[in-house]
């Protein structure tokens, strides 16, 4: 099935309608636990919207992109926020860090789709670092805004640096598919011929 509205994509696009509401809320300092609450709720979509998915057989090339995407947004609202709220140069590092981390990834996927028509599916280590991120930055912002104690900025930087060590490893991976990818390409003996109408559609 290759279909674009799709139960899956259509809570895929609620997490990022969820995220940019938080994220709204936080720069104009309203409600503030409520942002935590649209936060967590886009986190645990995160989850559902995979298992719809994989149980309904509901697969579509716009899902591939989209969902990465809510990943991204979802995770810069908390991380930018969870930087706000330290104060720290050492903490905004780290949280510039896992940014670049993400902004990386994204633009090698994206290469990849379009160099080799293939999309380098998401990893279980980087999933692990999406529940990792997500997790520790959502305990940080509820401890903060829903019951009222702030997290030392050691125990700030702490987590995110356990999180982006988890980045940096499944981010090896995502580097390691692209070279296999480029490697298969570069070999005469294994590219597959061409057709004409994809030599005109690539101009080559």
């Amino acid at each position: 099935m290759d279909r674009r509205l799709t139960l899956p994509n259509i809570l895929t696009s609620l997490r990022v309608a969820l995220a940019l509401l938080a994220g709204w809320l936080v720069l104009e300092s309203r409600a503030l636990p409520a942002a935590v609450v649209l936060l967590t709720a886009a986190a645990v979509l995160d989850a559902v919207d995979g298992w719809v998915a994989r149980a309904l057989a509901h697969y579509s090339r716009l899902g591939t992109h989209i969902d990465p995407l809510a990943d991204k947004v979802l995770i810069m609202v908390v991380f930018a926020w969870v930087g706000a709220d330290a104060d720290s140069p050492w903490v905004w590092s780290l949280v510039g860090a896992a940014m670049a981390r993400e902004a990386g990834v994204t633009v090698l996927r994206f290469h990849c789709g379009r160099r080799y028509g293939r999309i380098v599916p998401a990893s279980t280590l980087g999933r692990w670092k999406m529940f990792m991120q997500s997790s520790s930055g959502l305990l940080i912002l509820s401890c903060t805004h829903v019951f009222g104690s702030p997290v030392p900025a050691w125990v700030v930087a702490a987590l995110l640096l356990a999180a982006l060590v988890v980045s940096a490893i499944s981010a090896a991976g995502y580097i390691q598919a692209w070279r296999r990818m480029r490697a298969l390409a570069a070999a005469p003996a294994l590219r597959t011929p061409r057709t004409r109408v994809e030599r005109v559609a690539s101009g080559g």
